[in-house]
């Protein structure tokens, strides 16, 4: 017996989210991205300054290699230009 094909119902917005699921918002008319998605980013890039300052200089203390001052430094300017950024991000007023 051959096994027929059975059709199921596709839903009308097949891009439906679960409940609970949270969306950003769109986007501005000009392309910019509004507050909500700014202060979104401001604090993502913080938080990977922080990892990054901890993995290039904190991080190199737990390991068994002498303490290269190369990577501290690089370190550390990474941190400092993701702070900027971050500060640049949040300090920016909406039209």
């Amino acid at each position: 017996m051959a096994e027929t094909a059975q059709i199921v119902p596709v839903p009308r917005n097949i891009r439906a989210f679960s409940p609970g699921t949270r969306r950003a918002p769109p986007k501005n008319d000009d392309g910019s991205i509004g507050p909500p998605q700014r202060v979104l980013l401001a604090e993502t890039s913080r938080d990977i300054a922080n990892i990054a300052a901890g993995a290039m200089v904190f991080g190199q203390f737990l390991g068994e290699r002498p303490f290269s001052r190369s990577i501290a430094l690089t370190g550390v300017v990474v941190w400092l230009c993701l702070v900027i950024f971050s500060v640049s991000l949040i300090g920016r007023k909406q039209p």
